[in-house]
C-alpha cells in the first residue's frame, strides 16, 4: 500500500500519470482530471503528510527526503509513468525524475510541468516562507502560485496556511546541482500562460535537460493554477497521451 496515493486497479490500464500538487496543494486538486483522463490512463495524485488524509503526520522538512520516499513509491508503479507538477510540484517531479533514473533505472516517459524555470534559474532565495501570514499571502498572490479563488478564501487559507509555508520552506532549500542534471530520454512539455513566456531564457533553458525536443502549450489565462487552466491542462496532456508522448513504441 502506498502512503502517497490510493491504491487502484492497473487492469485495462497501460500508462499512469502521477499528478504532484503545487505548494500547500492536496491531492484533491487532482480529481477532477480523473473525469478528463481516458480511461486507459491511472491518473495517481500525490498527497503529501500533514493535510488530507494524512493530517496527523509530520510534514517533511527534508526536500531530499521526500524525493527519496517518493521516488521509491514511484518505482513500484507496474506502467510506464508519466509526471505533471507545477511550481513546487515541478521541482519534486524533477527531482523524482532523476532519482528514479539514477537509482532504478527507471525512465519516465514524459515531464509536464508549469511556473517553473529550469533547474538552473530557479530563485530560491527570496525568503517567502519566513514572511509573517499577511506578507507571505501577498506574495504567493503575486507570484501567481496558488489559484485566486483559494486566496481569497480566509477560511480556507487559514486550514492551508502550515502546509503551504512548509511546501515554500523546502522549495526555498532547493540548491541546484549542475551534476546529473539532464533528465535524458524524459520529454519535457511546458505550459505558458502567452507567447511572451515562450520567449523566457529561464523556461527556454529546460531545452538543455532533455535529449528530445521541447515541448510548448499555450494556455491562455491569468493564473496557470486556476480551475479553468487545470482543467484545459488536463485536456492537453490527455490528448497528448492518446499516443505514445515520450515517441517510443
Amino acid at each position: 500500500m502506498s502512503k502517497f496515493y490510493d491504491e487502484i486497479d492497473y487492469e485495462g490500464k497501460n500508462k499512469a500519470l502521477v499528478c504532484i500538487p503545487y505548494g500547500g496543494g492536496w491531492s484533491t486538486i487532482f480529481h477532477p482530471w480523473e473525469k478528463i483522463l481516458d480511461g486507459d490512463i491511472a491518473p495517481l495524485p500525490i498527497m503529501f503528510p500533514g493535510r488530507g488524509a494524512r493530517i496527523d503526520e509530520e510534514p517533511y522538512n527534508d526536500l531530499n527526503l521526500l524525493v527519496s520516499e517518493l521516488a521509491q513509491e514511484i518505482a513500484r508503479i507496474p506502467l510506464p509513468v508519466y509526471i505533471y507538477g507545477g511550481c513546487f510540484g515541478g521541482m519534486c517531479g524533477y527531482e523524482v525524475i532523476k532519482r528514479l533514473r539514477k537509482v532504478y533505472g527507471i525512465s519516465v516517459r514524459g515531464f509536464f510541468t508549469n511556473s517553473l524555470y529550469a533547474p538552473e534559474n530557479i530563485d530560491t532565495d527570496e525568503g517567502i516562507s519566513r514572511l509573517e501570514d499577511d506578507e507571505f499571502i501577498e506574495a504567493i498572490r503575486r507570484k501567481g502560485e496558488l489559484p485566486d479563488e483559494v486566496i481569497k478564501d480566509e477560511e480556507v487559507m487559514s486550514f492551508l496556511l502550515g502546509g503551504i509555508r512548509t511546501d515554500y520552506t523546502l522549495y526555498e532549500s532547493y540548491r541546484y546541482n549542475g551534476e546529473d542534471a539532464g533528465i535524458e530520454d524524459t520529454k519535457i512539455s511546458i505550459f505558458v500562460k502567452n507567447k511572451r513566456e515562450m520567449e523566457n531564457e529561464k523556461y527556454k533553458n529546460w531545452s538543455r535537460y532533455s535529449t528530445k525536443e521541447l515541448v510548448w502549450n499555450i494556455v491562455e489565462c491569468d493564473n496557470l493554477f486556476g480551475a479553468a487552466a487545470q482543467t484545459e491542462i488536463a485536456k492537453i496532456i490527455n490528448q497528448m497521451l492518446k499516443e505514445d508522448y515520450s515517441g517510443r513504441k
